[in-house]
């Protein structure tokens, strides 16, 4: 079965500018079988907990990561 862990709080550095954001990874309560597909976010709380980065890994050299590249219009409170 899978949990997501909160790794930090960090400051991601985007092409729309720095965003604190808490990363959370997936665990496993076994080890991952090869080839499987594994999935990290940073949620941002200034940005409404919207993803500033997904980085989704089949292995070390198969991967996809997805960074924000500007920020959004979010409506008023």
């Amino acid at each position: 079965s899978w949990y997501y862990e909160v790794i930090a709080k960090e400051r991601l550095a985007t092409p729309a500018g720095d965003v604190e954001a808490f990363h959370l990874k997936p665990r496993r309560a076994e080890k991952r079988p090869r080839g499987e597909l594994s999935a990290e976010v940073w949620f941002a709380p200034q940005l409404r907990y919207l993803p500033a980065r997904i980085r989704i890994e089949q292995d070390r050299e198969t991967f996809i990561d997805l960074v924000l590249s500007r920020r959004p219009e979010l409506a008023g409170p």
